[in-house]
């Protein structure tokens, strides 16, 4: 059966990139990744004290760790703030300066990284990817968002 005129085939959403942005230029972003099913808890929510804190499991830790040497990996990327889930994590990564590879490279490097590790501290010799294909990103255009995005910081 053929499709209507205005028909456009469906794209998955982790997959769609702005065509207008250079992935590679200074700028800010917004960065969600989720883990991929299977993956253990990356921390549980408390409401110890009052208010409601994520205590991070020993994969959560790890992640942490990542996060905060990232500029090991990547030194023209600053992540001036970032929160992790239960089973996603967001991170502001700020580009300072023009990149040598494409972000998305970046980041699944990032990943991959981390699932590596993971494994090899559980002793498993395969490595199973512990975070869903993709990731989410959000074009940081204006100011005044990213002075309301450093709130989410947790460390």
């Amino acid at each position: 059966m053929p499709q209507p005129p205005y028909f456009k085939p469906h794209k998955p959403r982790m997959t769609r990139r702005a065509f207008f942005c250079d992935y590679r230029a200074p700028g800010f972003f917004m960065i969600t990744i989720t883990t991929a099913a299977g993956t253990p808890p990356l921390g549980r929510l408390t409401t110890e004290s009052g208010s409601h804190l994520v205590i991070l499991s020993p994969l959560g830790e790890l992640i942490r760790k990542h996060i905060e040497n990232f500029t090991a990996a990547a030194p023209e990327i600053h992540i001036p703030t970032y929160v992790i889930m239960q089973y996603h994590i967001h991170m502001l990564l700020h580009v300072r300066q023009h990149l040598p590879r494409h972000l998305g490279k970046i980041i699944g490097a990032f990943k991959g990284h981390i699932s590596s590790e993971y494994a090899a501290c559980g002793g498993y010799t395969t490595v199973t990817p512990l975070f869903a294909p993709k990731f989410h990103d959000r074009i940081v255009t204006k100011k005044r968002t990213t002075g309301d995005l450093c709130p989410l910081h947790r460390r």
